[in-house]
Order: structure tokens, then sequence, then C-alpha cells
């Protein structure tokens, strides 16, 4: 993904859907930044140890941009992902890289959005917070705020009603996932949903199609499947034998044990006689699917692996950064709706219906 100085590569030039930015040229949204990635490691760890020759940067996922421009590759664009910015922007004044691989999205059609990513709101430099900065931040983040962590809620109001955010304490156990507090206000409006919310989901939907008997369904939740996508034994997944319907969550992370090191969800569908994704990003996912496929194949077919039918139906796309999750959840909930019957149609086509329909479900069970 990332080149040695003086490598060769003109801004604009494609890979796998991705394009060559110098990141010193890119933006941060934030200014202030904290010090460790959302999976606990330390961003100046992972600096060093790319700086090292530990790591490569193309055990990164790549960044994911926002173009001021429609359909142009020239900028200004404005970081999705700070953290990773930050190592790589310090890498290229180390001269260990002078550009990396980027996906680039569509200008936001909001003008709440828009007016956000600005030159003028914008910098092109920010700083790494102190631990304790770190925790007083996260502490004291207001609502509004776009990081995935969140601050305590309100908890004064009834006890039986559903508060705007949970408290950090929170849990719930359903079958073998533990959910947090955390965890489910990644469903909040704007926020990337982390893993445990889609293996809860996952859990319920196992339960009720067992329940149902009509057909044999099987669910594989992200941490099996990032094991799987990284070369550990597919048995891992269980026994699949006589299976009709498999899904299975997709992401694109470059860690076996980090689903929010990546940077987008998609589902991969086995359907009794084919492969299939539904990507809300123009199949963003595929190369990643496709591992994944290619690895279970065997496990549901004795024929041999052909190919998977892209976007099928074919599949909404998401209208913002962040409903990459939530998508993935309505997509399921299409798929088994018909061995369930009873939900909602707004729940089937709305992330904002989604969002509020899992948050009442974590709250209830």
């Amino acid at each position: 993904m990332g080149k040695k100085k003086g490598d060769k590569a003109g801004r604009g030039s494609a890979q796998a859907g991705l394009v060559a930015i110098n990141p010193l040229e890119v933006r941060f949204t934030h200014s202030r930044l904290r010090p460790q990635f959302s999976c606990g490691r330390r961003v100046e760890d992972t600096l060093d140890d790319l700086a090292e020759g530990k790591i490569s940067v193309a055990d990164l996922p790549p960044i994911t941009l926002v173009s001021a421009v429609p359909g142009s590759l020239d900028g200004p664009f404005f970081s999705l992902n700070n953290r990773r910015l930050f190592v790589m922007k310090e890498l290229c004044r180390r001269g260990v890289i002078n550009e990396v691989m980027a996906r680039v999205k569509p200008p936001v059609e909001s003008k709440r959005e828009s007016e956000r990513y600005t030159i003028e709101k914008c910098s092109l430099t920010a700083k790494l917070m102190g631990v304790k900065e770190a925790k007083i931040s996260e502490e004291n983040e207001p609502k509004s705020s776009t990081h995935e962590e969140d601050a305590p809620p309100d908890t004064t109001a009834d006890s039986n009603t559903r508060p705007d955010k949970l408290p950090m304490d929170w849990k719930k156990t359903i079958g073998d996932v533990t959910v947090y507090g955390i965890d489910a206000n990644s469903l909040l409006p704007k926020k990337w949903v982390r893993d445990p919310v889609i293996s809860a989901f996952f859990e319920v939907l196992q339960e009720k199609t067992n329940a149902a008997g009509k057909k044999k369904i099987k669910f594989i939740q992200p941490p099996m499947s990032l094991l799987v996508q990284h070369g550990n034994d597919p048995s891992v997944v269980g026994d699949l034998t006589g299976t009709d319907i498999l899904i299975a969550a997709v992401n694109n992370s470059s860690s076996p044990e980090c689903a929010v090191s990546g940077s987008h969800w998609s589902l991969l569908v086995w359907d009794g006689s084919s492969w299939s994704t539904y990507d809300s990003f123009n199949g963003a996912n595929d190369a990643a699917a496709e591992v994944l496929a290619r690895a279970l194949h065997p496990l549901v077919s004795k024929d041999a692996f052909s190919s998977i039918s892209a976007n099928p139906n074919p599949s909404p796309q998401q209208r913002n950064t962040s409903d990459c999750g939530v998508h993935l959840l309505m997509n399921t909930a299409k798929i088994v709706e018909p061995f369930l019957c009873g939900m909602e149609e707004a729940v089937l086509v709305d992330a904002g219906a989604m969002r509020g329909y899992m948050l009442d479900l974590l709250w209830r069970l």
C-alpha cells in the first residue's frame, strides 16, 4: 500500500478502487487525537513499529478520505481516520514513505456535514492528547461529538426507559456475546457500528431461526470471520453440513483480532448454491469477501469455488461515511425476515430506524 521514498506513482493512480495520496496534503477533521486506536494499541507504538520495519504500511487498512469536489482527485481531502493519518504524516516526515493508497468517498450530501469539511475548519496538523487529557475528553465529550467513545449518559430516567445513551458500565450478555455501553452507543447517529453489536444481532437471529425451523441458517460473527480471513482453519466456525443459508460479516481489517482497525463492513451470503455479497459502498469489500468465501466454500459445497455475485437486487448504498455496519444489519434482516415475519418495514429500509430498533432490542433483552 505505502511506497518507499523515491517510488513513482502519480496522483490518482488506482489500485483496487484506491488512489495514491500524499498524506501531508490531507486535512485532519479533529485537531487533538486520542493516543490509542480503538482496539487499544498506542498510536506511537504503531508509528515506531512502522518506522523500524517491524510491520508494514500494507498491514494497516487504507485511510478513507472525503473529497471536497465531486469526481476530483486533486483535493482538498479530509480524513475519516485521523489517528492513521497522523501516523502516515509522521512517516512521510521521517522519509519512510511519500504516499499511501487511500479510499476516496464523494462529498457528503447534508449541509451540516459539508459545512464541517472545510479548509477553514480542518487543519493539516494535529496533536496526540496525553493520557489524562484523553480521559477528560472522553468523560466530557458532548452528545453531538462524532468520536466513537461516548460520555456517560444521564441515568436519572425511569430504569425501564432506555436513555439516549447507555451508561459506560452497562453490559448485556446475549448467548456467548457480551455487549457493553460503548458498543451499544455505537448505534447512535453517525457512529461506526462495533462488532459486538453485530455479533449480538447474529446471536438473536440464530436463536429465532433455529426456533422457526424453516431453513437451516447459520451466522458467522465478526471475530470468526476475521480469523478465517487471516488464514486460520475454517473449521473454527463450526459444522456447516447441510446449511441452507450461511450469513457472514465481512470487515477489511488487517488484524485478525481487531475489527475496529478496519474501515468498512459488508455481508457475505451462501444461499445453498452460490455466494453473493451485500456491500453498501460500491464493492469496497469485494477482495475481503472473496478471501472469506474461498476459505468457507469447502465446508458448504463439494463443487469447486467459482465466483461471487456482487450486490444482488441491488444492495442499497449508504449515503454517509458511517452507515456500513447498519446496512449489514439491514441486509441481514431482509434475508431472514421471510423466515421470521413481524419486522417493521422501516427497519429493513431505513438506517435510522435500524439503529433505534437495535438499541431498543439490546436494552430490553
